[in-house]
Order: structure tokens, then C-alpha cells, then sequence
């Protein structure tokens, strides 16, 4: 009986053992899990960045920015280094990715949204120079309104993602102030392209996204 007893205590133990180290994943399991937290981290660290300026109302701190990047390619550097990862050197494109949604997030969260303006049912846009959409001879979105890439009009928020067309480099033809996006059922790939030969001054770098929304801030698209 002491040996049955015996027995049946390291079957036990073993099977313990076999749930933990099967609890615990594979390397590249591990790997995964590494590179996700790193992510997590640096997504983290950076909206930080931006919230604590924007509580200032001061400019971000780029040494703030850097330390995150730092502490990301460090922590994904060893993931690759301890090895069994199914992926290696995909660090630079997960960073941008990070990065990608932190500029959506600042861009969207803007403490001085700009004016909407439309052309209903056509496009609309935020004037960065134009407040009233005078100049442009357009229509004047309600106070906290946001353009809506759906319908292409000025709507309270949240905005519809939908067409449309945008540079970092603003467009000013014919426009009277600097305009980056345009949105709405009329940004069709043949009216972006017209755009692009009147005003927009790299026609390289013009976005025709078909499921995007123009941030408050007056810049390009996002996703």
C-alpha cells in the first residue's frame, strides 16, 4: 500500500508538471507574448507622452517619445535573441504600427478642432484658415460638428469612415486656405485625381483611402 501511495504521488507530480509546461506555450508562443507586451508598453508610454503635454498645453516631449521607442527595440531585440520566435526582425514594422495608432489617437483628440465645412452630399473638409467656409464659398458645420466621410457633410460626432483624399502637404487650389483632407461620397478616385492636378502640391504623396476619416486637427486621413 506505502508503494501504491508512493505511485500514485509521482503520477501525480507528473501530472502537474506536464500541465505546467504545457501551460507555460511553446517558444514561439513565448515570443508572441513578449512582442505583444512590448507593444502594449511602448502604445502605452507614448499616449503619455501626448497626455501629459496636452494637460500643459505645451509641445511633446521628444525625449519622452525616444525612451519608449528605446525601451520597445530593446525588449523585441531580446525576444528575437532568446530565438524560437516564428517571426524575427519584424520589430520596425510592429513600431509602426504603434506609432500609426498614436498619431490617429493625437490627431482625433485635438484640444483646437478645426471648422467644418461642406459641400452636402458632395465632400467636406476643416478649414484651417477659412472659420466661417466664406472664402471657399461652402457651408458652415454646426459647432462641434465633425466631417463625415459617408455622406460628406458636417455631423455631430462620432464620423463615418468612407472616401476620402488627403496629403501632408496641404491643398490651396481653389481654395482660399490650406486644406489636407477631403471626405465624402464625391472623393471618387477620378475627382482625387483632379484635385491632385490643381492643388496639391506632390501629387506622390496624395492618400485616396476608401475607409478613412479626416481628423479634426486639418491633417491626412487615418484609418
Amino acid at each position: 500500500m506505502r508503494r501504491l501511495g508512493q505511485a500514485m504521488a509521482m503520477v501525480a507530480v507528473l501530472a502537474l508538471s506536464a500541465g505546467f509546461i504545457h501551460a507555460s506555450g511553446t517558444d514561439a508562443q513565448k515570443c508572441q507574448a513578449s512582442k505583444v507586451k512590448a507593444v502594449s508598453k511602448k502604445l502605452s508610454a507614448k499616449l503619455k507622452c501626448i497626455a501629459k503635454a496636452a494637460s500643459k498645453g505645451a509641445p511633446v516631449d521628444g525625449t519622452c517619445l525616444s525612451n519608449a521607442d528605446t525601451k520597445f527595440n530593446s525588449a523585441v531585440g531580446k525576444a528575437d535573441a532568446k530565438g524560437g520566435c516564428a517571426l524575427t526582425g519584424d520589430g520596425a514594422t510592429l513600431a509602426q504600427l504603434v506609432d500609426n495608432d498614436v498619431n490617429t489617437v493625437s490627431a482625433m483628440t485635438t484640444s483646437a478642432p478645426l471648422t467644418c465645412c461642406s459641400v452636402p452630399g458632395n465632400y467636406c473638409y476643416y478649414a484651417a484658415g477659412d472659420p466661417n467656409c466664406l472664402d471657399d464659398g461652402n457651408t458652415l458645420g454646426a459647432a462641434g460638428t465633425v466631417c463625415d466621410s459617408v455622406t460628406g457633410a458636417c455631423i455631430p460626432p462620432p464620423a463615418g469612415r468612407g472616401r476620402t483624399c488627403s496629403s501632408d502637404s496641404p491643398h490651396t487650389l481653389p481654395f482660399s486656405s490650406p486644406e489636407r483632407c477631403f471626405a465624402g461620397p464625391g472623393m471618387t478616385l477620378a475627382n482625387c485625381a483632379m484635385f491632385v492636378s490643381v492643388g496639391f502640391p506632390d501629387p506622390n504623396e496624395v492618400l485616396v483611402d476608401q475607409n478613412a476619416i479626416c481628423p479634426p486637427n486639418g491633417g491626412r486621413a487615418v484609418d
